[in-house]
């Protein structure tokens, strides 16, 4: 495999491992999008806001924060995300300056082992981002539910 080869399989890996983390924040964005949407035509649909909106008002602070901590901590995965890219890219600059081909193997070894793992722990935290996502935006729409549920009594 020639170095121009070497280069561009590993630029298109850290294209792909880039571009996974902005897919994911991107999906949160959206999900994010989708609830706001869903509350939005909640809201417009309650028969009585004048009892609703004590009730509503309260729901909307939790709504801020709940959406303020997604957003930090979907930021910051991409900044870990992107920590773990240019480590991952320091390493694969110094296997390319090797004094030796065993040398040289041995750091490209390590070199997949740790863009694996990285690759591993980048894709868990997704995992964990959304399910955590999930869980807060499921317990926000119960207790709106609740609310709404109250208020059309």
């Amino acid at each position: 495999m020639t170095e121009k080869a070497k280069t561009k399989t590993g630029s298109d890996f850290f294209d792909q491992a880039l571009q996974s983390c902005e897919q994911a924040f991107k999906t949160s964005l959206k999900l994010q999008e989708d609830a706001a949407k869903m509350w939005t035509s909640l809201y417009t649909k309650v028969p009585s806001m004048a009892d609703y909106q004590k009730q509503a008002t309260h729901l909307g602070e939790d709504s801020v924060k709940l959406f303020q901590k997604q957003v930090d901590e979907s930021l910051q995965l991409v900044d870990d995300c992107s920590r773990a890219s240019l480590d991952l890219f320091k390493k694969a600059v110094e296997t390319t300056q090797s004094a030796s081909v065993a040398e040289g193997q041995v750091k490209l070894q390590k070199l997949w082992e740790s863009s694996l793992n990285s690759m591993q722990a980048n894709t868990q935290a997704v995992v964990n981002l959304s399910q955590r996502l999930l869980n807060s935006w499921t317990e926000f729409a119960r207790k709106g539910a609740a609310v709404a549920e109250a208020a059309a009594k």
